[in-house]
């Protein structure tokens, strides 16, 4: 039943020889960042593919055969340059109580499996549909062509469905098993964001643990709007923030352009959504750059552009949507009809514009607090990204022109609720990141004292905890 799984770990080899080739400073974010990095390599690796498949309606063995032919050859190339020792080592100095409890998520994961119910039946027929026929953008709940808009040229299905070819397992047994890899690139994507704005390894395990501890329970991390929010809206963040730091601007545009690239062959809505919670701060970094370093303002104006390789699948979704069966926003009572569900969480002012309910809460003054204090630290330029990131959902949800602009836009209500994944994902970096941060600063200022009159005293990081070797 598991064997699903194996698939899953032959995936990881070609995405980490591209890291490993084209980004190796990421290394040092550690096993989970690495991990992280490594599947949006091979998923970029193998989206080609994937859209010539869909464009051509090729037989679905042709993305298979990408999946083994990519794997053998990475660990062909792995095997000749001798990296398995590195890989080894990775692995060592990431042992730590933070990975036994993502270990045991992972083993709750494949003791429950993936949710059933709900969506889960339009995502476990895609995969079948795929199975029996091939590539195609055919919507599988009609008995003829109907085009399927929401889920088009998915990425994601057509890698579940290879998985299910290659190991004969049937869609509904790799749709269950799957959860351990949706949980493990979520706790992924929010580790690695929490690296890339601090630094240090401490800071980015809390950011992990508190996406781990929240969403545990949670059975439908494979949905790709999951998938999208916490892995690679999330690590996208973390390419912004890498796009501010000297001389890593071209790197991250690269970086950038592959996770647009696989959001919008995931989800195209969180695609847009990477983009609206990035862009603010990467155009008020172009304009300093214009003025202090025009040399590095190439770098980030690539970096802006980057960020919209994934826009094109959002506009093929808008042509399918006229041309496919028309779905009509549900009515309600408080507001206009293009809240259709959910509309309880907006408030309808008397001019006829809505806002989202709520405002600021303690969880929102935490997080300004936390931004002060991190103002005065190094990471400050880091920091700043994030909350900007924050800002915009803030101003999105509040301002009442621009979020009944919002919802008319994209004509439901709860898709513009979805925006509030990356409101998460700031706050956590922003509180629990850096009160790890400035605690670990602390410690580390003691023990340097410490070591000062007592040269003999012994030499441990509280990031050893966390997978970090004590300085040699």
């Amino acid at each position: 039943m598991y064997t699903p799984l194996l698939f899953w770990l032959m995936l990881l080899l070609p995405g980490y020889v591209i890291v490993r080739l084209v980004a190796r400073d990421d290394l040092r974010s550690g096993l989970l960042g690495t991990i992280g990095l490594s599947y949006l390599g091979s998923f970029a690796l193998l989206a080609p593919v994937s859209i010539a498949g869909y464009l051509l309606r090729l037989p679905l063995a042709t993305l298979s055969g990408a999946c083994v032919i990519t794997s053998a050859a990475a660990a062909a190339y792995i095997i000749y340059r001798r990296w398995w020792g590195e890989i080894g080592r990775l692995v060592l100095a990431a042992l730590s109580i933070e990975l036994l409890i993502v270990g045991i998520d992972l083993l709750t994961g494949a003791r429950m499996g993936s949710h059933l119910g709900g969506d889960a039946v339009i995502h476990v027929g895609r995969i079948r549909f795929l199975l029996d026929n091939g590539f195609s953008n055919c919507d599988p709940c009609y008995n003829f062509d109907v085009p399927f808009p929401f889920y088009h040229t998915n990425l994601l299905h057509a890698v579940l469905a290879s998985c299910a070819q290659l190991t004969g397992s049937e869609a509904v047994t790799v749709w269950v098993v799957s959860l351990v890899w949706a949980k493990l690139v979520v706790a992924a994507g929010c580790y690695y964001v929490g690296w890339c704005v601090f630094g240090r390894i401490w800071p980015a395990w809390v950011v992990a643990l508190l996406a781990i501890g929240q969403r545990a329970p949670v059975t439908f991390m494979l949905y790709p709007n999951t998938i999208a929010m916490y892995w690679l809206v999330a690590m996208m963040l973390g390419f912004a923030v890498q796009a501010g730091q000297a001389r890593r601007g071209w790197p991250a545009a690269l970086k950038l352009g592959a996770g647009s690239f696989v959001l919008g062959q995931i989800h195209g809505l969180y695609a847009i959504f990477a983009g609206l919670a990035t862009a603010p701060a990467l155009c008020l970094l172009l304009v300093l750059r214009l003025v202090r370093d025009r040399a590095q303002s190439l770098a980030v104006l690539a970096c802006l552009a980057a960020l919209w390789t994934g826009a094109p699948f959002v506009i093929a979704s808008k042509v399918l949507t006229r041309t496919g069966v028309s779905q009509t926003p549900v009515a309600d009572d408080d507001g206009p009809p293009a809240l259709g569900l959910k509309a309880y969480h907006f408030r309808r002012l008397d001019d006829g514009s809505v806002v989202v309910k709520g405002r600021f809460t303690w969880q929102l003054w935490l997080a300004l607090g936390a931004t002060v204090v991190a103002l005065a630290t190094r990471r400050r330029k880091e920091v700043l990204i994030i909350a900007s990131a924050m800002a915009v959902v803030l101003v999105v949800f509040h301002v009442p022109p621009i979020c009944t602009a919002f919802v008319g836009a994209l004509g439901q209500g709860w898709m513009l609720l979805r925006l509030g994944g990356v409101r998460w994902l700031a706050w956590a970096v922003l509180v629990l990141g850096t009160a790890a941060y400035i605690i670990e600063l602390l410690f580390d200022r003691w023990q340097s004292r410490t070591t000062r009159h007592n040269p003999t005293a012994r030499n441990e990081p509280i990031a050893g905890c966390a997978g970090n070797p004590p300085p040699r």
